[in-house]
């Protein structure tokens, strides 16, 4: 559950990827934008996946940074489905630096991008979901709807490269099968959690369909 994250750590995304992709595979890639030098870092996994189990991951319009490298790379493999909302789409890195060599005061330039393994790049664009999470009665409230991201919160945001599609794939009949799911249960009650009921149909219509397959693709075909 990335909801609500704002990211943190590289390093931190770079240890949760590896509980469920395999050794030596590709998470996320930080490069430098043009006149910058010295920012290039390639996060890999270290060892073997913990888990191969089925998993939903969710995101939300305030995931941003970290989360939404650790949701896309998910995304990118194939070894998740993503439900929810389009993430923030903050995708850029920014270094502190002395303010006129004055040591007292610092500022931060934007220095490089993030890029997804499948060479996405999340500035602005975000992490879009596979699903979303079916709202029955009763309605959410209005500031839950409320979704401010990164082209929302900046005057002027650094603008992204051309970024490749993702593989295209067809997620409609396990949308249609969460739609039916929940509308059966009546969506867990009137403080149920969503997007939480829908992500545990969800699992519940990968496992009783037997066309619907989890796969982990491998870096040569993203």
């Amino acid at each position: 559950d990335l909801r609500g994250n704002p990211g943190g750590r590289l390093g931190d995304a770079l240890c949760i990827a590896n509980v469920f992709l395999p050794e030596r595979t590709h998470v996320f890639s930080v490069l430098p934008l043009p006149g910058h030098a010295g920012l290039d870092y390639l996060g890999v996994t270290a060892v073997a996946a913990t888990t191969l189990l089925p998993m939903v991951t969710l995101v939300d319009s305030q995931s941003a940074s970290a989360s939404e490298l650790l949701a896309g790379s998910l995304q990118d493999y194939a070894r998740t489905l993503v439900l929810g909302d389009r993430s923030f789409g903050k995708g850029t890195v920014q270094a502190p630096g002395a303010w006129l060599d004055d040591k007292a005061i610092t500022y931060f330039e934007t220095s490089g991008l993030f890029y997804l393994p499948s060479g996405r790049v999340i500035q602005l664009a975000g992490v879009t979901p596979d699903l979303r999470p079916t709202y029955l009665s009763p309605k959410p409230h209005a500031d839950e709807m409320l979704a401010l991201r990164q082209e929302d919160l900046s005057i002027n945001p650094v603008q992204p490269p051309p970024s490749p599609k993702r593989r295209p794939r067809d997620f409609s009949a396990v949308q249609e099968c969460v739609d039916k799911g929940n509308a059966a249960k009546g969506n867990g009650g009137k403080n149920a959690d969503f997007t939480i009921v829908s992500a545990q149909t969800a699992l519940d219509c990968w496992q009783s369909d037997g066309s619907l397959r989890w796969e982990i693709i491998s870096g040569s075909d993203l």
